[in-house]
């Protein structure tokens, strides 16, 4: 049986190769051979996906300050980028929230943060943090709050390939966003070469639905009409965790971190097979 592309559906797809999931069990890995997105020939549904990340990351009993400190410095080198673009009196919406650390950074910045979360312990987390968060599912349930606002700037930070249509999650980012809006997208890169040894479920999840990589996502943005200003790279997964450091010297190791970042980047990794891809895209 040819199983469609789940973003351009198209037929030619092939299958790439088998891995397992955690629990051992084999599973298809497709790729589509027009747009390069690739994808598990059979994911969970989406009642299955919620119940799964529940049990794996959506424990009340692990949120504390310092859960909530540690969400907020893992995103140093995305939150340095957006700062170039930001303007006064913007307003912004991270999709995927968690416990709202990556909110807490674009407070920092300047703008006014609204997230979305479907899991009400890691959203009321949020909330005695002091941040503007809803439970919602993205497209599905959206709060008039939210619906009825146009927004400046719509990230998604690792959350994008937990949704099963990229194609309607990013037309209706498209419709949240004011005229020359910005969309970020951070996101593991399906072909980094971190998976040359490493199967996709360790990563990404066993609910992943996707696995983006640099064709893909500039296949889709452009398909819909984004006009991608920057797709940058984070090389390597060692140095990536320089980026997330938090502890002694937190300064001096970041700064060590972006270094060796821009000198893997410029020498050594091509921007395709990065390990992590964070990509700007302005709505036109």
């Amino acid at each position: 049986m040819i199983s469609k592309c789940i973003y351009c559906q198209s037929d030619k797809t092939i299958k790439w190769v088998i891995q397992k999931k955690s629990n051992q069990v084999k599973q298809k890995i497709v790729k589509c051979n027009n747009c390069n997105t690739i994808f598990p020939e059979k994911s969970m549904s989406e009642d299955e996906s919620r119940i799964y990340i529940h049990n794996e990351l959506y424990d009340i009993n692990k949120y504390n300050v310092n859960t909530f400190k540690e969400a907020v410095s893992k995103d140093y080198f995305v939150v340095k980028k957006i700062k170039e673009y930001f303007r006064n009196g913007e307003n912004a919406l991270d999709v995927g929230g968690h416990i709202g650390g990556f909110i807490y950074n674009l407070q920092e910045i300047g703008y006014d943060t609204y997230g979305l979360d479907i899991y009400k312990n890691a959203v009321d987390f949020a909330i005695r943090m002091g941040q503007n968060m809803y439970q919602s599912q993205f497209i599905e349930d959206l709060p008039y709050s939210i619906e009825s606002k146009s927004f400046s700037l719509i990230t998604f930070m690792e959350s994008l390939y937990y949704f099963k249509d990229p194609k309607t999650v990013l037309l209706k980012t498209k419709s949240l966003l004011n005229q020359n809006g910005l969309l970020v997208i951070q996101t593991i890169n399906g072909d980094s070469k971190y998976f040359k040894n490493h199967t996709f479920f360790s990563r990404y999840g066993d609910n992943v639905q996707f696995m983006p990589t640099f064709k893909s996502i500039k296949y889709w943005l452009e398909d819909l009409n984004f006009n991608v200003l920057e797709i940058i790279a984070l090389p390597r997964f060692s140095i990536n965790q320089l980026l997330k450091y938090d502890k002694s010297f937190k300064s001096i190791i970041r700064k060590c971190g972006l270094f060796l970042n821009h000198l893997d980047y410029k020498n050594r990794t091509p921007l395709e097979s990065s390990d992590k891809l964070i990509i700007i895209a302005r709505k036109i």
